[in-house]
């Protein structure tokens, strides 16, 4: 069941949701905190690669992914609040994984298992995710995005609880190697840039390449609720009809 809602969300991302807002969210966290994290992020992305995506991958995929590099840079005025992508550098492979967008998902995770242990509403994620699309940074206090964590009143302590640090580490480490796993899906099947390819070729190649990833987390058995939270964020940083802006039903 757990997998058909993931593929559901895989679908809608992939042929129905426009480009995504771009909101300048490169000072929504402060230098020395992306700093500090870069290495425990970046760290915790490798061994994932290396302890859990790795030895499911097939002899076949291993060797067409062989000369993949991973990249973390730190944040920049045009990044996207999830702003994952694949590229070619030099005839090299890359996947590009923000530190910016790491410690998102990372605190989004915090955020769910904080919000689910305490019985309260999992919805003002949402809701903050959808406010990072529309409200523009001018309006808000001290003219950025405010981090996730804080505008929720998630504590800071939150995560020597346990149960709540536990569960969180969960969501993240699943929502990091099903991101991670769908861009070395682009890599593997050679997909091109969407400046040189329709965007009917590129949503085809979102499609495969989240068939791909969720094929590989499959052989984990493990069920991938971290990407469903994934999935619920990257949906509401795109506009949508079902936010009645202006839009007939």
């Amino acid at each position: 069941m757990v997998a058909w809602i993931v593929i559901v969300l895989c679908l809608f991302i992939a042929y129905f949701a426009p480009a995504p807002c771009s909101a300048d969210v490169s000072s929504m966290y402060s230098r020395s905190e992306l700093d500090n994290a870069a290495p425990r992020l970046a760290a915790a992305v490798m061994k994932i690669y290396d302890l859990g995506v790795k030895p499911q991958l097939t002899p076949d995929e291993l060797s067409r992914l062989h000369d993949f590099a991973l990249r973390f840079p730190l944040p920049s005025p045009s990044d996207e609040v999830l702003n994952f992508y694949a590229v070619d550098s030099g005839g090299k492979p890359n996947v590009v994984m923000p530190i910016l967008s790491l410690k998102v998902v990372e605190d989004m995770a915090t955020a769910y298992a904080w919000l689910y242990q305490n019985g309260m509403s999992l919805g003002t994620i949402d809701l903050y995710f959808s406010m990072l699309c529309h409200k523009p940074k001018v309006d808000l206090p001290g003219g950025k995005y405010p981090p996730l964590l804080a505008t929720l009143g998630i504590p800071a302590n939150a995560l020597e609880d346990q149960k709540i640090d536990q569960l969180s580490l969960s969501f993240r480490n699943q929502a990091f190697a099903f991101v991670l796993v769908h861009e070395l899906g682009h890599i593997l099947h050679k997909h091109k840039g969407y400046d040189v390819v329709t965007k009917a070729q590129a949503r085809a190649d979102e499609a495969e390449a989240d068939r791909f990833a969720l094929d590989v987390l499959a052989r984990t058995q493990t069920a991938p609720l971290g990407a469903i939270l994934f999935f619920q964020a990257q949906v509401y940083s795109h506009p949508h009809r079902g936010e009645f802006q202006g839009n007939r039903i």
